[in-house]
Order: structure tokens, then sequence, then C-alpha cells
């Protein structure tokens, strides 16, 4: 088969290894420095370029799936033609039998129900975390064993809490049929949308549970012909909030979706007072991707007067190695007061949260948020756009300030009203640490997971 793999990013990096039996013609990037060089050994060429090889298929490597796959029908690349990471598996050829699982293994629990927690990947994500937060609150009771095709940072918290990790790439490109070893377990658990083809194929015997955390652009990547075709038999879907469960009814209109909202630790110290600085500190955290809204953020900044920037600071905190991050490097060279932080350890960002005033969520789609719930349990209001799923949760100008999606001036607006009455953060704060402990708190969501569980066992 001759293909053109789309990006050369990290989803290139993470999902290459399958096209190794593949005829790959060449990689397309639009970066124009990247363009005429070689990576892995083959020639990276601009979309326009490549697609007048002759290809037969067109495999989108990239979280802007949307964008791309827009660019490659305005090309006249055949819809029929254009796939996504999620459809590789229908295409690659591998021995399932001959891929190696490392496992890490610490407990010995055999005597207990096995529950297996699907996770896409162990990295420092708002998924990933929650899929932490829901191992340890069924190792209480279970034997639970959290597996994973990508490895991450959030694999030593796991096993540090005693749980069992299984590293399995092979699940990236396998449906739940073609993997008789999951069968030791008593119940699946599979986190995120990322499980939709593999579940596509399931023995209908074995109780799954499917937790969403996905907006519906997520769901604009997949092939959703496949939805058709995932067996609702002993398959219990669950939603982390309202945004969550439209988008999901979108393609299981016959299916009762619950919600199960997320619940972190209070790892605010005994005792923690938001002390406030000279200067306001408003933080947005989060991978810097087109969807989380950075961009409207800087945009949002710099309509503030010269007079009040010059009493704040703002902090991107995320991954900063993507395309748009350089983009948005580039445009705050002329903000002094915007610091572009990079990714945080797990540690280092529950410490940065002592250190700052406001946190900022300006998603222009986002179907809860681990970090408005960290916020607000660090005694910090939110400034969130009404497309936040959190946000039927706040109370407008009690605990926080929601204003419109995109709307650059009213977020810019809310910003301002900090800056210029400091002590509305230590007031709203407050209030927001209460919103944490009657929705948000680590011990509800506990209760509600092991109920969820427990129904599907019975």
């Amino acid at each position: 088969m001759k293909v053109l793999l789309f990006g050369t990013g990290d989803f290139y990096r993470a999902y290459r290894h399958w096209f190794h039996d593949v005829d790959i013609l060449a990689l397309l990037d639009n970066d124009v420095q990247k363009q005429g060089k070689s990576l892995d050994g083959h020639m990276v060429v601009a979309p326009a370029v490549g697609i007048s090889m002759p290809y037969e298929a067109v495999f989108i490597l990239s979280m802007y799936y949307r964008e791309m796959r827009e660019q490659l029908l305005a090309l006249g690349v055949p819809e029929r033609k254009i796939f996504g990471i999620f459809d590789i598996g229908r295409f690659v050829h591998v021995d399932l039998a001959q891929v190696a699982i490392d496992k890490f293994t610490v407990n010995t629990y055999n005597d207990r129900t096995r529950v297996a927690i699907l996770s896409a990947d162990l990295g420092l994500n708002g998924a990933s975390i929650a899929a932490v937060y829901a191992a340890e609150a069924l190792a209480e009771q279970y034997n639970v064993t959290v597996i994973t095709p990508v490895d991450g940072p959030m694999r030593q918290k796991l096993l540090q809490a005693g749980i069992t990790v299984w590293l399995a790439p092979v699940l990236q490109v396998s449906t739940q049929r073609d993997l008789p070893w999951l069968g030791e377990f008593h119940l699946l658990f599979c986190n995120t949308f990322n499980w939709y083809m593999f579940l596509s194929r399931r023995d209908v015997q074995q109780p799954v549970i499917w937790w969403l955390h996905d907006p519906a652009i997520f769901y604009e990547m997949t092939d959703k012909a496949i939805f058709s075709r995932i067996d609702l038999r002993n398959l219990h879907i669950i939603a982390v909030g309202a945004v969550a469960r439209y988008a999901a009814h979108t393609f299981f209109p016959q299916a009762n979706i619950q919600d199960l909202l997320l619940g972190i630790p209070d790892a605010c110290p005994q005792g923690y007072c938001h002390i406030m600085s000279a200067r306001m500190r408003f933080a947005v955290v989060g991978n810097i991707r087109v969807h989380k809204g950075q961009d409207l953020f800087i945009k949002a900044i710099s309509e503030l007067p010269p007079e009040l920037r010059n009493k704040a600071d703002f902090f991107l905190v995320g991954d900063n190695h993507t395309a748009l991050a350089k983009k948005l490097q580039n445009l705050c060279v002329n903000f002094p007061e915007v610091h572009i932080l990079g990714e945080l350890s797990r540690n280092a960002m529950l410490d940065f949260y002592q250190h700052i005033d406001v946190v900022v969520c300006c998603s222009r789609i986002e179907t809860m948020s681990i970090v408005v719930a960290e916020a607000m349990m660090f005694v910090h209001p939110c400034i969130v756009s009404d497309h936040v799923g959190a946000a039927q949760y706040l109370h407008d100008g009690m605990d926080s300030i929601i204003y419109p999606v995109e709307d650059v001036s009213a977020l810019a607006k809310a910003m301002q009203r900090f800056i210029e009455s400091p002590q509305l953060a230590v007031i709203m704060g407050q209030r927001a640490r209460k919103v944490y402990e009657e929705v948000f708190k680590l011990e509800i969501f506990q209760h509600n997971i092991k109920q969820k569980v427990a129904a599907m066992l019975i």
C-alpha cells in the first residue's frame, strides 16, 4: 500500500512505527522549514506536492485533524482516501501474538475482582490524571491494572500507589476481540473516546464502562460509521459532564448516558491562605492547542490598557513545542508581562497553584477541566468561557466570572476587574473553594465511581 503521512510532530512520533510494512511515499508538512529535508529516511514535502504522487491513502497524524482534512479536500484529495490515527488498525498488519507487553506488577490481590483501566496514555493531561484517580479509588476494593499503549510520567504515580501498570502498544491498532488476554479481567474501564475502534469488535460477555471526556470536535477525527458497529450490550457509557454527554449522544442517541464528574484529592496545604502579591497573577494551564484558546488569552491581554498590563503577570503553562506555541511566542514579544513556562511536573504544578491568583480557562470547548477544579481547591477564582463544562457548577460574579466563548473583549474586561480590585480574587476564591468541596472533592468521585463499577459487576 502506498501512503502519505501528514504531520511530523508528536502524533507522527507516537504512531510512525505502525507503518513499517507499507510504502511511505513522503511525509507532508506545512512548515516550509521542514520541507525538502529528510526525516526517518522519508522526504518532507508540502501537501500540494505530495498529493501529486501515486498514493492510495493519506493518514493525518496530528491533533489538527479537522483543519488538515479540510486542506486535503480543498486540494482535491478524495474523502475516501483520508484517514486518521484511529484508522491505522484497519490497514497495518501486525502479529498481535508477537507484540510485547511490559508488565510492572506491584500488587498481588489475585483473589479480588480484576478491573482493567485502559488509558490512551500516561501523560500529564487531564484525562490521564482522571484515569489515575479512578485507579486509586477502585484499588481500595478491586485488583486494578492500568493498561496503556503510551508510557508517561503518571506511570510512576500509579506504581507508587501500588497499582499494576501494563504497557501494551498493540492497543493502538487492536479491537477487544483481537486480544484474548483481556479476558482475564472481570471488567474493562475505557477512559476517553479513543477506544471507539477498540470497542467496535467486542466480546459482549465482558462488561465495559466507557468514560467519555471528549467534546464534539474530537469525534470529527473519526470514521463515524465505526460507532454504529459498537454493540451496546453490557456496555455502560458515562460522561464527565453535560458537554461530553451531549457530544456522545450524537453518536449513541439510544444509549442511557449518565454523568460521572471527576474528583481530585485535596492537595491544598492545611491552613493555606491566599496571599495577594503586588501584581495580579493570571494563568492558563494546558497543552497549547487551538481548542484550548491560548491565542484568545494573548489577544485579551493586548486589549488591556498598558497601565493595567503593567500591574499583572500572565502565565501560559503547558507543552510549548508545537507550531502553535511558537506562533504564540512571537505574538508575546511585545508583552514582557506574558511568561510561557512550558510543561511542569505534577509536583511543580501543585506548587505553582500557590503562587498565582486567578486561573483562566478560555477554551473554545472543554468538557470539564481538572485545572478549574484544582484552582478552586487552592482557593482561586476562575475566569471561564461558557463553553467549558465546569461553568454549569459555577456562579458568575460570585465564585468566578463566566464570559461568552471567544469574546476577547469580555475576557479582557474580566481580567481588568481583578486587576483593579485585587481583593475580589480573595473573596471569590473563598467561595470557589466551597464549590470544590461540594462538587469536585475526591470522596464524592470515589463514592460515585464505586457505585458505577459495582452495578456492572452484579
